[in-house]
């Protein structure tokens, strides 16, 4: 969408020496299937690679427990 695409531009700029990546398949490391996500930037840390994930939603109310525990669920 318009917006995943904005956000995405958004941390393409910001996070210049990393890696960032729009739509794409992450193998679940509990649930060993491939799920899809919004954003992925990665970039290399002291010899180690950190993931952040970013999933884009336009909320026009405050959300609740209930979205933070499913970004959850879906990242682990």
């Amino acid at each position: 969408t318009d917006y995943e695409k904005e956000v995405y531009a958004f941390f393409k700029q910001t996070y210049n020496t990393a890696e960032v990546l729009y739509d794409q398949k992450i193998f679940g490391k509990y649930s060993r299937v491939w799920r899809q996500v919004d954003i992925l930037i990665q970039e290399k840390i002291g010899g180690h690679t950190i993931r952040t994930i970013v999933d884009c939603k336009y909320y026009t109310s405050k959300i609740d427990v209930k979205n933070i525990e499913t970004f959850i669920a879906m990242i682990e």
